[in-house]
């Protein structure tokens, strides 16, 4: 006798979720990795230091924060992933407990992204060398 599971609708949701989390992890990594770690050992340097630093500060800002609050957000529904195992029952309880955290995170991170976007913008204008750069790690 064979048995077929069939994965029911809540569940491949669910698995899809987890999969867009671990894609914008692996972005945010990328982001962080090719820009932020790009820009400080850049040689030459494309600005000087003080200015690097406030220039990452303010473009990438909280960008750390936000994939620490990402990652233990994938690893609590990792855990359900495998206590509930083959049909994973709900996950909006881990949204709500999430939700707290991001209400701390994400709002100083959006409310920043206009002048960041500015000030990238500026920074592409004025400076030569870092256009190439994004050029580059494009």
């Amino acid at each position: 006798m064979t048995v077929i599971f069939h994965e029911s609708f809540a569940t491949r949701i669910i698995h899809k979720m987890i999969s867009k989390e671990e894609q914008y992890l692996a972005d945010l990594d990328m982001i962080h990795d090719t820009f932020v770690k790009g820009l400080r050992l850049a040689q030459p340097p494309l600005m000087t230091p003080l200015v690097l630093e406030d220039f990452i500060e303010e473009v990438f800002g909280n960008i750390l924060e936000l994939k620490e609050c990402n990652k233990r957000l994938l690893d609590v529904m990792y855990v359900r992933q495998r206590e509930q195992y083959p049909v994973i029952q709900s996950v909006g309880d881990i949204f709500l407990d999430a939700a707290t955290e991001f209400r701390g995170v994400y709002p100083n991170y959006v409310g920043r992204y206009p002048m960041a976007e500015k000030r990238l913008r500026e920074e592409m204008e004025q400076n030569p060398e870092f256009r190439i750069f994004l050029e580059v790690c494009s």
